[in-house]
């Protein structure tokens, strides 16, 4: 997500919700008209990119400490 600049932290995430998507003109809703604040996250590329990285863990690679 950083790549494609839409990374943000947890409070740069809930001001985007505040002053874009609830008091803003920036809405962005789903097919069924429910506000998706997760929408970046839910972005093709983005989900892609997270499942090849899943798709690399291994019981060998995985760090459980």
């Amino acid at each position: 997500m950083e790549d494609n600049g839409t990374h943000e932290t947890p409070i740069m995430h809930q001001d985007r919700i505040y002053r874009d998507m609830l008091y803003g003109d920036k809405p962005e809703y789903d097919e069924q008209g429910r506000l998706r604040p997760d929408n970046w996250e839910l972005d093709p590329q983005t989900q892609a990119a997270t499942e090849a990285l899943i798709n690399t863990i291994t019981a060998e690679n995985f760090n459980t400490q």
